[in-house]
């Protein structure tokens, strides 16, 4: 199964002004099609996505991140040659696609604006039909907040009440969140309650069968 990036936002987007002078790049979701698992990061920071291009890689949270899904079994690392992560069966994207910068701080992120996560929206529906996800893993208390105003409105419980908490969606695909603390924020422990749980997850859904 070989990874992929699939391109939901142009590559010339200039819908947000402030996001085309403070990124490098826009950056699409990446993974093995079709993804069971999907990741939803807030948007692409500084030093990792958006200098490489791939959610979620080239950081410490990215590095992280990887030590975690191939524990799952969701990764088997990276590519020998470009370096690029070994996903199996999910992908990875963002709510936003460039780099916010923290006006008068390049290269320190910001949350991005309602604006801007307003904008990207169309490019996480693309995401969604594209990737076709069972399980959608909201990562960090924004990425959070945009899922659950998406398809639990109404409900503002935090990332510190949902951290490896399975939470149905229903009637929706995909039918469950398992919502993560970021992977710069987390503990060990949190992380390997959250293994755990998506170990479990995966295994009710007869993953790999």
């Amino acid at each position: 199964m070989s990874c992929h990036a699939y391109a939901g936002a142009p590559d010339t987007c200039a819908l947000c002004p402030s996001l085309v002078t403070s990124r490098r790049q826009v950056v699409p979701s990446y993974g093995a099609h079709p993804a069971r698992v999907l990741f939803i990061g807030e948007a692409p920071g500084y030093w990792g996505a958006d200098r490489t291009g791939i959610p979620f890689h080239g950081d410490k949270s990215g590095k992280r991140l990887q030590k975690m899904l191939r524990l799952t079994g969701l990764s088997q690392g990276f590519h020998a040659t470009t370096g690029e992560p070994l996903l199996v069966g999910c992908a990875v994207t963002n709510a936003v696609r460039c780099f916010p910068a923290k006006p008068g701080f390049p290269m320190r992120g910001r949350t991005p604006s309602k604006m801007e996560l307003a904008t990207c929206d169309p490019h996480l529906d693309a995401d969604m039909a594209y990737w076709k996800p069972q399980v959608l893993v909201p990562i960090g208390a924004h990425a959070l907040s945009a899922c659950l105003n998406r398809y639990l409105p109404g409900d503002s419980r935090s990332i510190t009440q949902l951290h490896a908490l399975p939470v149905p969606i229903p009637q929706k695909q995909p039918s469950i969140m398992l919502p993560m603390r970021h992977p710069s924020r987390g503990s060990d422990s949190e992380f390997t309650t959250w293994v755990a749980a998506m170990q479990s997850l995966l295994e009710s859904f007869n993953y790999g069968n």
